[in-house]
């Protein structure tokens, strides 16, 4: 189970909301909630998608989730930990 992604924030995505996270070279899609939104946008704030040198960090607390209504797992990460524990509750 994957719990924790620390790396650099490469992209957002508002049809998902997704943000794509960078670690070491390998790309992670994450959903993320919309309350989350602005903090994740603030960061990106003068960041190039293009540029891998000006994507900021981040760490998202995540969660492995599948549904029966959708079968294919996804992550959905966090910026705290008490949002991600009461997000499973």
């Amino acid at each position: 189970m994957i719990t924790h992604l620390s790396g650099s924030l490469a992209r957002l995505n508002p049809d998902g909301p997704s943000a794509d996270v960078d670690v070491q070279g390998v790309r992670y899609e994450v959903l993320v909630p919309l309350f989350l939104w602005p903090e994740l946008a603030a960061l990106m704030e003068g960041a190039d998608q293009d540029d891998p040198s000006t994507w900021p960090p981040v760490s998202l607390h995540t969660i492995y989730h599948a549904t029966a209504n959708l079968p294919v797992p996804v992550l959905v990460g966090f910026l705290r930990r008490p949002e991600r524990d009461f997000f499973r509750k």
